[in-house]
This record gives C-alpha cells, sequence and structure tokens, in this order.
C-alpha cells in the first residue's frame, strides 16, 4: 500500500497513516482527520503526489561519531513522514558493540542539544534526558594568570534548559540569553546518540551497518542522480543513495577524494582581450594546478601545541572552574567540575582537566609515568591545585594528542560527476549530475581544539540539515524523483553560507584567545598579552570586564555579541 505526502502551504507535514507504520510516524502534536495525521513542523514544501515508479529521496552518513549519528536523528522524522525513503543508512568503521569513546569529560554547548531539548520526538528526548541527567552543567567560571591572581569572574547559564520553572530573579532571566556547557563522560555522550539510533532503528527510520568501511562512490553509476557505495572489501552496496553525508571525520576518505574540487570561474583574456588557442602544455598546468589546490584545501595544519587531559578525583565541597592563562609556549590550563553516575547508583565527583604546551618532548615521551613528571616540572611553579590535579590522575589515563586542524572547510560537491571527469578523465555514464554530498563536523572542517567546541559545531551543524533537505521536497520535472534534485543543490548551497558565518565567528574568537590566553614565545601578540591587556585587566572592574568576555564567548558560538542572536533549527517545532 503506498503512502501520499503532502505539505500544506502553512508548513503542516500531512502523511497518510500506513498500518505498518501506526507507532512510528509522530512528529509532534498530532492530529487525526479523515485518515490523516497533520505533523506540525516548519517544514514548507509544495504537496507531492506520487506516481508509479517515482522515488523518494535516499540518504547514506558516512560515520558513526556524533554528527552522523546527530545527522540521522535529526533526518529521521523526514523518514517517518514519508519525505525521504527509510531507512537512512549509517555506515561505520567499528562493530556495532565495539567501545571506542573514552571517559573522560567532554564538553557540549547548549546550541547543540537545544534542537533535541525543544523537539518531542522521543528519541530526541531520550538524547536530552539521558546526556542532562549523566552531566553537570558549569556554573561560576573564572579567568587567572599562573600566580594565581583573578582577571575576571563570569558565569554560564544552568537554569536556561529547565522549562517547568519561571523565571524570578534577574539571574534567571540572563539566562535566556547566555550559552550553557554541559560536561559529561565521552564514552556516556556517546552512547546516548547510539541509544536513540537504536530506537529509531526500532521504527525503521535508521539502519546501522556495522564494521562496513566505505571506500569511495561507486564512480560509474549509470543513475542521473544518485551511484551505490563502494566497500572497503570490494562489493557495492544494493541501494544507490541522492544524498550522501559525510560525517567521517578528522580523516575522511570522502574528503580527501572529493572535497576541495570545486572549479572556481575564472576569465583569461590575454593581451588581446580575446581567449587564446588552447595547447596541451597549458591543460597540463592547470591540471597541476587543481591538484596542489586540492591538496591545499584538504590537508592538516599543525597547530603548534600539544593537549593533555585527564580526569582528577574530585568531590563537591572542592569545585573548581577556571582557566589559566600562560605567558609564552602555548602554556595554558583549564579545569571544570564534572559529576556523573555510578553504577551504585550515586554520583561520582570529577576535576576534567586539560594542559597545553608547545614542548614536544613531554609529548614525545612513551612511558605514562615519567610524562606525567615531565608535565609537573613543566608546570611546576603554577598556582594550586593544578598540581595537585595532574598529580592525583592516574598516569595511564592522562591522554595526549597533538593539536591539529584543517586549514579550510569543505562546500557541498553539487555536480559529483563532474568531480569525478577531473579526477579519472572520464565522464560516469549518467546524464545527470550524479549523486550530492555534503561534509559534516570533523569531515567539514576539523577545528583548533582551544575552545572545545568540536563536538557542538558538529551536532549544530546535524541539526541544520533537515531544513535544507525538505525544502527540496517538492514535485520535479520528469516525475521519477519526489524532490528536486536541483532545489536540493541550491538549499545545500544556502545552508553552507549559514555554516561559514558560525565558523567564521568560531575561527576568529580561536585566534584572539590563543593570542591572550596561549601565547607563543617571541610573538608581538604575547608580548601585548602579558605585558599590557593583562595588566590593564586586573585593574578594570569586574562589571566592565565581565561583558566583554562573555561577548566573547557568545560570538565564539555564532549568538552575536549579545547573545539575543537566535540559532534557527527549522527542525524544531516549539
Amino acid at each position: 500500500m503506498s503512502s501520499s505526502v503532502g505539505v500544506s502551504s502553512v508548513g503542516s507535514l500531512l502523511v497518510r497513516a500506513a498500518p505498518s507504520r501506526a507507532r512510528g510516524g509522530a512528529l509532534s502534536r498530532r492530529r487525526k482527520d479523515d485518515g490523516w495525521i497533520v505533523f506540525r513542523r516548519n517544514y514548507s514544501s509544495s504537496p507531492i503526489t506520487p506516481f508509479a515508479g517515482s522515488e523518494r529521496m535516499r540518504v547514506a552518513i558516512i560515520g558513526g561519531g556524533p554528527s552522523g549519528l546527530s545527522t540521522a536523528l535529526h533526518l529521521a522524522p523526514l523518514a517517518s513522514a514519508g519525505l525521504i525513503s527509510s531507512p537512512i543508512d549509517i555506515f561505520e568503521e567499528s562493530p556495532k558493540q565495539a567501545k571506542t569513546a573514552r571517559s573522560i569529560g567532554v564538553g557540549i554547548w547548549s546550541t547543540a542539544l537545544e534542537p533535541f531539548r525543544v523537539s518531542d520526538r522521543p528519541s530526541h528526548q531520550l538524547v536530552w534526558q539521558k546526556m542532562t541527567n549523566q552531566g553537570s552543567w558549569i556554573d561560576q567560571v573564572g579567568y587567572r594568570t599562573p600566580n594565581g591572581d583573578w582577571l575576571v569572574h563570569s558565569r554560564l547559564a544552568t537554569k536556561h534548559h529547565d522549562t517547568t520553572t519561571t523565571n524570578t530573579n534577574d539571574e534567571e532571566e540572563e539566562d535566556k540569553h547566555t550559552p550553557g556547557l554541559l560536561f559529561l563522560r565521552e564514552s556516556d555522550f556517546h552512547a546516548t546518540l547510539r541509544m536513540a539510533v537504536a530506537a529509531e532503528e526500532l521504527n525503521h527510520t535508521i539502519r546501522v551497518h556495522a564494521n562496513t568501511p566505505v571506500k569511495s562512490l561507486h564512480e560509474q553509476s549509470p543513475h542521473a542522480w544518485s551511484a551505490p557505495l563502494l566497500l572497503q572489501d570490494g562489493t557495492i552496496t544494493e541501494r544507490d543513495y541522492h544524498l550522501i553525508v559525510a560525517a567521517d571525520g578528522i580523516h575522511s576518505r570522502l574528503r580527501k577524494a572529493y572535497g576541495g574540487r570545486r572549479r572556481r570561474e575564472r576569465r583569461l583574456t590575454g593581451a588581446s582581450a580575446f581567449p587564446t588557442t588552447p595547447n596541451h602544455s597549458t591543460s597540463q598546468l592547470k591540471s597541476s594546478w587543481e591538484e596542489h589546490s586540492h591538496g591545499e584545501t584538504t590537508q592538516l595544519e599543525d597547530r603548534q601545541y600539544n593537549v593533555f587531559r585527564g580526569n582528577a578525583p574530585s568531590d563537591n565541597n572542592n569545585i573548581h572552574n577556571f582557566q589559566t592563562w600562560g605567558e609564552g609556549k602555548s602554556m595554558r590550563f583549564a579545569t571544570v567540575h564534572m559529576t556523573h553516575p555510578a553504577k551504585d547508583g550515586t554520583r561520582h565527583d570529577k576535576q576534567v582537566w586539560f594542559i597545553t604546551t608547545d614542548d614536544t618532548t613531554i609529548l614525545q615521551e612513551q612511558d605514562p609515568v615519567q610524562r606525567k613528571k615531565l608535565l609537573l616540572d613543566a608546570f611546576a611553579d603554577w598556582h594550586d591545585p593544578i598540581g595537585q590535579m595532574v598529580a592525583s590522575t592516574p598516569a595511564e589515563e592522562i591522554l595526549a594528542e597533538r593539536a591539529m586542524a584543517h586549514r579550510h572547510s569543505i562546500g557541498p560537491v553539487d555536480d559529483m560527476n563532474e568531480v569525478l571527469k577531473r579526477i579519472n578523465k572520464k565522464r560516469p555514464p549518467s546524464s545527470g549530475r550524479g549523486p550530492a554530498m555534503v561534509f559534516i563536523g570533523d569531515a567539514f572542517m576539523t577545528v583548533d581544539p582551544i575552545l572545545a567546541q568540536g563536538f557542538s559545531v558538529g551536532m549544530e551543524a546535524a541539526a541544520d540539515l533537515p531544513a535544507s533537505v525538505a525544502a527540496s521536497c517538492q514535485p520535479f520535472q520528469d516525475k521519477e524523483l519526489l524532490f528536486d534534485p536541483y532545489k536540493l543543490r541550491s538549499e545545500l548551497m544556502t545552508r553552507h553560507e549559514r555554516r561559514l558565518d558560525r565558523l567564521v565567528c568560531l575561527l576568529r574568537a580561536t585566534e584572539i584567545v590563543q593570542a591572550l590566553g596561549q601565547p607563543r614565545d617571541g610573538t608581538m601578540s604575547g608580548f601585548l598579552a602579558k605585558h599590557v591587556l593583562r595588566p590593564l585587566m586586573k585593574m578594570a572592574p569586574n562589571f566592565v570586564k565581565t561583558p566583554f568576555f562573555n561577548a566573547m564567548l557568545t560570538y565564539s558560538l555564532g549568538l552575536g555579541l549579545s547573545g539575543n542572536k537566535k540559532t534557527i533549527h527549522p527542525n524544531n517545532d516549539k
């Protein structure tokens, strides 16, 4: 029995309820009217009338990390409504039961969690409720110097997520415009997303292909607007996909293969203002330039410092939330208090801390005990309780990483067949553009870890995708597709510009924080930070400098300088 799908002019999604999907169809508020279920969403499109043999958009997500899982969860309402094909396929390299996440504490900003909070979809509420129960919100924060002097005090929102209370004082009213930061164990973070995806699997909206690494597209697909995937073992997927979401992390195969190959329009006129006759050597040189440009766009950049992280034991009587800004060698320390549930039903307290330094000898030390000793020696003259936290953390539990980031972000691939033609010197045997591809999370751009927004940026991007997909679900001229492939590409490019606006805010804030709080030796910014800006900050009253720090924080999250700018997630109904 086929289902009819349409969207009214006011944005209500209408789905003819099929008997086999009576439980899984709810998106938000529901009412039945002559066999129709009305789903109140912020999606807007023209009515879709299915034809025999017509196809809904098939979506594949490559990568089972936070960005990939979040993308699937936010697209699941479209699958339930019949706007896109069910199920959404997730391909991940690790086995389904593999425990790849760590117990280290990670921070998730409220901008990434808000789309789950305001949605009444059960899997979305599971994410919101379980994550907030398994972590703790950060409240009072401060910035210090290595000798312990306080530069500034500030606070983050802790009650913005409580929808059952009425604001009764200025502090709670301020929370409306202040972002919140939730800290929880990375293992709990991953497990919650997987649990929500498992709930969607029961509704047949999502299907996870574990231990199934993807090598590339099937580059000789005959389909005009889609392509199967070529798996690492050489097999080709049975389904072909119209939209491929690359969420396969910092070392993304799809980013390296297909990203950054968008040809820029150039006007080559020559001295006489007329194009010259092309020759073979010019063609070869142009190809060489394109390969060099592609390599430049997709490569990683060493940020010239190392990151060490750990969880120190703590108790509820000794709560510390502060950053200590160094005075050279890219040195910085930060810590927040985190509580998490234990197996016995109680909650355990931890001090999550991280240290940065450009001293490579510490990172190169292979013995965890000796590495910990080198860390303690490097920060021996810094204020308490920094040394105590590092000393109380088991050496084998201290994580050590080199700070890496991509030099450029990657935009959507809107003409895959043209890209394949340039790569293989031969166009695929199809008349269309092939599948659309969009990059999310670290595959889109791995950002400098200094502001700890990597997970949040990926989850925000996941919440921003469904609106672009839904907007393209309108009749297409050839009646074979229940979506407009040209509209899809246009919407993805518009979305990309929105994501760039958010990214630019983060990158600018990163450079400012690195110059002020994590200066390198021998730099003018480091000299000014130590000898000019910090003395001024110490003298300035808190009511003057706190708004500046709050503005920089909200700006880094893409919320504007005041925090009043709304991050629009069209996947939400409230």
